[in-house]
């Protein structure tokens, strides 16, 4: 068997005449409870958004770390240069490209 506790609540009549008008149910009890599990789901869905979206920020933030905890390779047959494979590219904001010929 299921029990679940109730409570009881006093509410201004023309608020809950205003969930019910908006939740489109006719029964004061229901549609506040309706109002009250969909604010609730709604934070869940948040909650687990948030998380989803911090979980690719942090992943990169590991990576590097384990980049700088690696030795360093110097220079090698590429001819990259000192920084090991790497160039620094100062100014610019990308590749050139063509203007459009009219």
């Amino acid at each position: 068997m299921n029990k679940t506790a109730k409570v009881s609540v006093s509410l201004d009549a023309e608020l809950v005449v205003e969930v019910m008008v908006l939740a489109g149910i006719g029964s004061p009890q229901d549609a506040v409870e309706a109002v009250v599990r969909d604010y609730i789901a709604r934070g869940h869905r948040t909650e687990a958004r948030v998380q989803t979206q911090d979980e690719p920020r942090r992943e990169p933030d590991a990576a590097r770390r384990r980049r700088r905890a690696e030795p360093r390779r110097r220079g090698g047959a590429s001819g990259a240069g000192p920084r090991g494979g790497r160039r620094t590219v100062v100014g610019g904001s990308g590749p050139a490209r063509a203007a459009p010929a009219d």
